[in-house]
């Protein structure tokens, strides 16, 4: 027990003087290191109640090449549990691989290599039935990190398992059993401190490369950087030319739409000329009862004021001649054009009966039409009865306004 509290005094002693020892970091760990260290053993066995045993460590570590060390190591030790005691001497030879991401006063470790194990039984757990010694191969596998104290000073922490080829070391001497299945082996934990014996090119080489490896990194660090922004900056010239493309089209969407409704309003002007035209060419007519072309346009509709039908019949008056000598004149100058003869009534009556009414008026007109040599194939008629009233059907003036033929241009 006394051993063990002198064995965490030291290791604490250690770690004290690695983390505030003032020249950390500026050393690069190199050359031919001679170390002592303590730590624990602890078996794997087929017991389930192995205990931690302390040990002693020497070892001497050497550069091979760039990121590879050499590590020579022995250990005195035992590993225990109920029923079995065994001193262990252990030497063994390992390659550590110290990958390149921190700076050369800082190496993390990975390593495996080939051992030989002597064990030899306590005194009190001997048994003539078993050897109580012998020696056995084992693998030993192990991860750690150095530090680089001063330039000479070197820290050391580490842990490792170690797998015989044998199970005879865990023999449990107290009742003559041997264990059984898988091979025994012992885990290890050590700190330590190795002094630097002296150096050489090859170390030197090890940092340099060190040091051109963090340049190299650092500069695909930057390099990368500059991609990313490079290509934010592309993104943003695109989104940039697709808003200003965005803005083009509907720049062009409202000049289109400007033209449209300038289009549309003049049409609408023009319409409106057309239609005072043709009203003031129909009164015309009637005073003078000479026929006038009409000016027509596709879709639209023209009232034939002055066509006038005998009360409640579908009899033409004579007095609407003058008009449909102007729509007849119309048709004969315009020989392409196709329309539609429409019948509207006042709200007098049964919708029924207005619709009839107006239907046939429109068939009147039509027949006077083809009568007077207009082909037939070019006009139709339709009754609309008291429906889409131009006037208010309350008063005489309004019904008068809502009794009309229209003339409609359908092509």
């Amino acid at each position: 027990m006394k051993q063990h509290r002198h064995f965490v005094v030291l290791t604490i002693m250690m770690m004290v003087i690695l983390f505030t020892n003032q020249m950390f970091g500026q050393y690069p760990i190199e050359g031919f290191r001679l170390g002592i260290g303590g730590g624990v053993l602890r078996g794997h066995t087929d017991q389930f109640d192995n205990k931690l045993s302390q040990a002693i460590r020497l070892y001497i570590r050497h550069d091979i090449i760039a990121n590879l060390d050499g590590d020579l190591a022995g250990v005195y030790g035992g590993i225990q549990g109920t029923g079995y005691q065994v001193d262990l001497y252990t030497a063994d030879y390992k390659i550590l691989y110290k990958p390149p991401i921190f700076k050369p006063s800082v190496e993390p470790y990975i390593g495996a290599g080939i051992g030989i194990a002597y064990y030899n039984a306590a005194p009190g757990m001997r048994s003539d039935k078993f050897d109580k010694d012998g020696y056995v191969a084992y693998v030993p596998v192990i991860a750690g990190i150095e530090f680089a104290i001063t330039e000479k000073l070197n820290f050391d922490i580490n842990v490792s398992g170690n797998y015989s080829s044998s199970n005879a070391i865990e023999t449990k001497r107290s009742n003559n059993t041997q264990g059984s299945g898988y091979n025994d082996g012992w885990w290890g934990a050590f700190a330590g401190i190795s002094y630097t014996l002296w150096g050489g090119s090859v170390t030197r080489e090890k940092a340099e490369m060190r040091a051109r490896e963090l340049a190299l990194a650092e500069a695909r660090r930057i390099q990368d950087s500059l991609k990313a922004i490079a290509e934010a900056k592309r993104m943003q010239d695109s989104i940039n030319a697709m808003a200003e493309a965005l803005r083009l089209k509907e720049a062009k969407i409202a000049e289109a739409l400007r033209i449209q409704d300038s289009i549309r309003a003049a049409a609408l002007a023009q319409h409106i000329k057309d239609s005072l035209d043709n009203v003031a060419a129909l009164k015309l007519a009637l005073e003078s009862n000479k026929p006038v072309a009409l000016k027509t346009e596709v879709g639209k509709a023209i009232i034939l004021e002055g066509v006038v039908f005998k009360t409640g019949s579908t009899v033409i008056t004579v007095a609407s001649n003058a008009i449909l000598n102007s729509a007849k004149k119309t048709l004969e100058e315009n020989p392409e054009i196709t329309v539609q003869i429409q019948g509207f009534t006042d709200n007098v009556g049964s919708a029924k009966s207005n619709l009839k009414l107006s239907l046939k008026r429109a068939q009147a007109v039509k027949a006077w039409l083809v009568k007077n040599g207009i082909a037939a194939s070019r006009i139709t008629a339709e009754g609309y009865g008291d429906t889409n009233p131009r006037g208010d059907n309350k008063t005489a003036e309004g019904r008068q306004m809502n009794r009309r033929i229209e003339f409609f241009r359908t092509k």
